[in-house]
């Protein structure tokens, strides 16, 4: 897990971006800098994270304490949803293989 200490300023400023839900041209605007100097820096912020993506990077930092003075645009449980495969409960897996089954015809 990444620690404070490990992101520069300008890592924790595009952090703050993608938890505020700002797309990479509002990022880069923000900056001050061109959204092709912006794209390898939020890159290395995956990288640093161990993200998958933007969503789940969010939450990692939350969940790090990163972003304690950040309100995210979306609440953690609903972002976690968006990168973690959905459960199949019981019920559905039940229809799925009704639905798969071969049918019987009647004799």
């Amino acid at each position: 897990m990444a620690d404070r200490t490990h992101l520069t300023d300008r890592e924790m400023a595009i952090l703050r971006g993608l938890a505020a839900g700002q797309t990479r041209r509002q990022i880069a605007q923000t900056l001050r800098r061109s959204p092709a100097t912006v794209e390898p820096a939020i890159r290395a912020v995956l990288s640093l994270l161990g993200a998958r993506n933007d969503a789940h990077a969010v939450d990692i930092a939350h969940r790090a304490g990163l972003l304690a003075d950040v309100q995210p645009k979306t609440p953690p449980a609903a972002v976690r949803r968006q990168y973690d495969p959905p459960a199949v409960t019981r019920q559905r897996r039940q229809d799925l293989l009704k639905a798969m089954a071969p049918k019987r015809e009647a004799a």
